[in-house]
């Protein structure tokens, strides 16, 4: 049952990342009314957790990897990094410039919330509140 649970979470993580944060929200494949995209970013928020991405900055940063592939404006490429663990610092360093710059004086409630310190700890207690309640801890 847990080798189950760990397998449909993490199709559905992957499901909200390539349909409603990569080809949705940065490429623009589809169109969403305004409530579906709401319902996505909630169902993205449940799904992901602690490792909730904001769609816009998701975006953005997609975008200027896009635009800048592998040179210095690239937020995240391994090319711009001396090794395994300054590739992962500098791309959170680069999504948060971008999110506290650019986004966040435009972030929806949902976003607000999702991206603060508080709900990220919440999620520390997820067995109370996870909807996947299947879920190992």
């Amino acid at each position: 049952m847990i080798i189950l649970g760990v397998i449909i979470h993490w199709y559905l993580t992957v499901f909200v990342h390539a349909i409603y944060l990569h080809r949705y929200k940065s490429h623009k494949q589809f169109a969403l009314s305004k409530k579906a995209e709401r319902v996505f970013n909630i169902i993205s928020y449940l799904i992901t957790g602690s490792s909730y991405l904001d769609p816009t900055t998701y975006s953005i940063c997609h975008k200027l990897h896009h635009s800048h592939s592998d040179r210095n404006k690239d937020p995240h490429s391994p090319a711009n990094s001396k090794n395994y663990f300054d590739f992962h610092l500098v791309t959170i360093k680069n999504f948060m410039k971008v999110r506290n710059n650019i986004v966040k004086p435009r972030q929806s409630f949902i976003q607000k919330f999702a991206s603060s310190i508080y709900s990220r700890i919440t999620w520390i207690f997820k067995p109370a509140i996870r909807p996947f309640f299947f879920l190992p801890c």
